[in-house]
């Protein structure tokens, strides 16, 4: 398997069905900027994320 391709197999109950088990991850691409940027934005998500579960607020926003 090689970086950027995709893979076709039959699995079976005993196997790993989670693609990411078997990938693998090239930490040299991730950059401090964009780690900050990752972190800061779930930070905000977690603080401005909504506990309603009304469908028409998550799908129009608050009050529309």
């Amino acid at each position: 398997m090689h970086a950027g391709e995709s893979v076709s197999k039959k699995i079976t109950a005993a196997d790993e069905w989670c693609a990411e088990a078997y990938m693998e991850t090239d930490y040299d691409k991730i950059d401090k900027a964009a780690f900050e940027r990752v972190v800061r934005n779930y930070a905000i998500f977690r603080l401005l994320g909504t506990n309603s579960n009304e469908p028409e607020e998550i799908e129009n926003g608050p009050g529309k």
